[in-house]
């Protein structure tokens, strides 16, 4: 039974629980901040941007190993890793910040402190951005 949690507006989680993949899917479909879920892949990336423990799980047992897992067990990102990533992916910081959930007139300005360390990089920026360039390779390769 395929598991997703969901962290909301309210940082409170929500555990939700489907017979089937897309089952769950069409429930996922259904939130109203939810972006158009055309996959489970599309489902699966769109959760791993959320705050952790957010995720999309086979089962009960791989979630409790994911919230097992803590945060910070993650390792830390600094600002040249995640500018070397918006280079290898070919974009602006401009882009990069709206790939990466920033909205607004300074999504620029947001990317340059993060590359530039006068701000930190939080860990789901961090597994995004990863996410992002992992999904570039797999297309590119």
């Amino acid at each position: 039974m395929p598991i997703a949690i969901i962290i909301h507006d309210d940082h409170i989680p929500t555990i939700y629980r489907e017979p089937s993949h897309a089952a769950l899917l069409e429930c996922l479909n259904n939130i109203k901040h939810a972006p158009e879920l055309n996959s489970v892949t599309d489902a699966r990336l769109w959760l791993a941007s959320l705050i952790w423990p957010a995720g999309w799980f086979e089962n009960e047992q791989e979630a409790e190993a994911h919230l097992a897992r803590r945060e910070n067990d993650e390792p830390k990102m600094g600002g040249a890793t995640l500018k070397q990533i918006r280079k290898q992916l070919e974009l602006s910081q401009d882009a990069f910040g709206r790939a990466l959930g920033y909205q607004g007139k300074n999504v620029q300005l947001q990317v340059h402190h993060l590359e530039s360390e006068k701000r930190p990089i939080r860990p789901h920026i961090a597994r995004l951005a990863r996410q992002i360039a992992a999904a570039h390779q797999l297309k590119k390769d």
